[in-house]
């Protein structure tokens, strides 16, 4: 298994060479490069590479995920996550990609445009994490509950009512009060449970959308449980502590990829973020999946992946 060291740690990643059978399309110089999202590992891109096959394309684990040790007592953050990044390119000896990012990972394509454009050639964010307070704190409350193993369902479903609530300027009505606590009458108590098992048993249900298969549900299980703790405990401060990007500064064409029923990055988080970033309005687009709810590339790969090649195969 290929791994280098990038930023004084290890980062296990996996290099795919374009195909020329690639149904008649010819191979492309570009290369993608893919940096998924909390909870999830490189395979989660899987699904959607048999639409990207004419592609160089470059995916690891990020720092505390996956095969991608964690170091107990170090800290990760967005920043930490472009360096690595970049050093992957670096390593590979990769100068310019079109950078995807999903979820957590869905915050780096904008960052590093932002801040060393010269290495992005364009950016796809899939499910993209735009940092508010909402959010910051959604995530400062998980880490005790992967701590301790405590039941963090009412967690997962606060976030969908705060966010309708900061749009519409309301307060939570008695039918979203008794919404919540069904959720919670119908699965707690998860305590005394390892925090990824309780993760695990919760997130691919209250995740997705109402499309999303018993197969689909399981492999994003498989994802969570093979997480350890200490390094989702550790990426989940980093998104408790992440900062919007400068979404102005970005000049490079951007893709925006949102579920409909997303809970954890709201379409109308999408479009902020679409609307902030200084991209012209021919060179950015916003794509809505109908259906799809935060695990876009599991949830919807026939959908996701021809977005992906076709914006890619336009770029000037």
């Amino acid at each position: 298994m290929p791994f280098a060291t990038i930023n004084s740690h290890e980062l296990h990643y996996t290099d795919i060479a374009p195909s020329s059978s690639s149904g008649g399309r010819e191979v492309s110089t570009v290369t993608l490069l893919f940096v998924h999202g909390l909870g999830s590992t490189q395979n989660y891109y899987f699904p959607i590479f048999p639409y990207l096959t004419s592609f160089r394309c470059v995916i690891f684990d990020n720092y505390g995920a996956g095969r991608s040790k964690y170091v107990p007592g170090t800290e990760t953050s967005v920043s930490a996550m472009a360096k690595d990044v970049t050093g992957l390119m670096d390593h590979l000896k990769v100068e310019k990609a079109v950078v995807i990012g999903y979820s957590m990972g869905g915050m780096v394509p904008s960052y590093l445009a932002a801040t060393c454009p010269e290495r992005v050639a364009a950016g796809i964010c899939i499910g993209p994490v735009h940092p508010n307070e909402t959010v910051a704190n959604v995530f400062k409350q998980r880490i005790p509950v992967v701590q301790k193993g405590k039941s963090l369902h009412v967690l997962l479903v606060m976030p969908v009512i705060i966010t309708l609530n900061h749009h519409t300027q309301q307060t939570p009505s008695r039918t979203e009060e008794t919404f919540v606590k069904d959720v919670q009458d119908r699965y707690s108590p998860v305590s005394e449970k390892d925090g990824m098992e309780a993760m695990a048993n919760t997130i691919p249900n209250t995740a997705t959308g109402p499309n999303a298969t018993a197969t689909q549900k399981g492999f994003i299980r498989e994802m969570l449980m093979a997480q350890d703790p200490e390094g989702y405990c550790a990426n989940c401060k980093a998104i408790e502590l992440a900062t919007p990007p400068n979404y102005a500064a970005v000049k490079c064409p951007m893709l925006i990829v949102a579920g409909e029923v997303d809970k954890s990055a709201p379409l109308a988080w999408c479009q902020t973020i679409f609307e902030r970033l200084g991209t012209d309005n021919k060179g950015k687009r916003l794509e809505v999946l109908k259906g799809v709810g935060h695990w876009h590339c599991v949830e919807a790969p026939d959908e996701v992946g021809p977005l992906v090649r076709g914006f890619v195969e336009e770029l000037p």
